[in-house]
């Protein structure tokens, strides 16, 4: 009788075994999920995009909701009818991306304490506060926008109705801006005990923390970031909307006008990335600010594409801003913002990880040479 046994073994990566029953028939797979182990290039690959992808969907949930009340006020006070189908939408994929994105935080998360130097569960029992508030704040997210968008309205409605609506959808989102980009980057440092202080961060502890330069930079990036993706999620969601006719009552000007307006929240915040990706880089280590730098050419040559890429960018979406919204348009500021994310993440994490990486290709090499011998 055949047997398919499966076996996991080996803490630093899966080593999976099937037993076909026959003799000499056995087939193995193995994975090891440290960037030191054989598969380093394989594990940092993999490590960018679930990043990458957590990062996008991390900001649409966090600026969405900030987006939709500008869609929403010209709703009402505009009669766009496309606008607020739009922003009904984003509220709802808002909602969808925070789940996405934070299970792929979680399988992040997971690569990264599998053998390669992060102490995840150091982290979390020195944030332990903080990470207990973080779960609270995500189910208030949820609430907030899960009833911003429930109860969406085409029509007017009075005063006070229309501001608690709209406060909704503010304490969402700049919740969820405030907590969660500065406690994710301390995470990261307490998990690679590069944080100032060894002992519990409560509430105070986390406030100093926040003006710090590593963490009140990247932060802040995140912020811009946020409304640059989010800004080209409104430009592709207002073609949809008015490719599929979701709102009869509307127009081909109207559509227009809303993907003006997200190109142009677009364009604003990408400019303001370049200063604060400089701050980045002045607040890394030295050994990573000279892989950057020229140290390793491959680095060097990820954030110089990064830069192209995010230049053709700003040209592109200026011309989207100024009124050229056809289709092509719009999936070119898509493939190039997708294309920036991802460069810049494995950017970042080449200049942390580079060490590491190093010696996995230095070890390569000399059982390489032990074998030849």
């Amino acid at each position: 009788m055949p047997r398919w046994p499966i076996s996991l073994a080996d803490a630093s990566g899966y080593n999976f075994s099937i037993d076909l029953g026959f003799p000499r028939r056995r087939f193995g797979l193995r994975w090891d999920s440290s960037i030191r182990g054989g598969s380093g290039k394989h594990v940092l690959l993999v490590l960018t995009v679930l990043l990458a992808l957590h990062l996008a969907c991390m900001h649409v949930a966090a600026a969405g909701p900030l987006l939709c009340l500008v869609l929403q006020w010209r709703q009402i006070h505009r009669e766009d009818a496309l606008a607020g189908a739009v922003g009904r939408r984003l509220a709802q994929r808002s909602l969808e991306v925070l789940l996405v994105g934070t299970l792929l935080g979680i399988a992040a998360g997971w690569v990264l304490a599998n053998g390669n130097g992060y102490d995840l569960s150091g982290a979390v029992r020195q944030l332990s506060y903080k990470i207990y508030w973080g779960v609270a704040e995500l189910v208030f997210y949820v609430a907030c926008v899960g009833l911003y968008w429930r109860t969406w309205q085409t029509g007017r409605r009075s005063r006070p109705i229309r501001i608690f609506h709209g406060f909704l959808a503010v304490m969402a989102s700049t919740n969820l801006l405030y907590h969660f980009p500065p406690l994710l980057t301390i995470f990261s440092l307490a998990s690679r005990g590069a944080l100032p202080t060894r002992g519990p961060i409560d509430a105070h502890s986390f406030r100093q923390l926040l003006v710090s330069g590593e963490i009140a930079a990247k932060s802040l990036h995140f912020v811009g970031a946020a409304f640059v993706v989010t800004g080209i999620a409104v430009m592709w969601l207002a073609n949809r909307e008015s490719r599929i006719g979701s709102s009869p009552q509307s127009s081909q000007s109207d559509a227009q006008t809303t993907i003006r307006l997200g190109a142009w929240f677009a364009l604003l915040a990408t400019f303001v990335q370049f200063p604060l990706g400089v701050w980045i880089i002045a607040e890394l280590p030295i050994i990573a600010q000279q892989r950057l730098l020229g140290l390793a050419l491959l680095d060097t040559g990820l954030i110089g594409s990064a830069l192209v890429l995010s230049l053709l960018l700003m040209h592109h979406l200026a011309a989207a801003a100024w009124g050229e919204t056809q289709p092509g348009m719009i999936r070119r500021c898509v493939l190039l913002v997708s294309l920036v994310v991802l460069l810049m993440t494995g950017t970042m994490l080449r200049a942390k990880l580079g060490h590491e990486l190093n010696h996995a290709q230095k070890a390569g090499g000399a059982a390489s040479a032990d074998a030849t011998c």
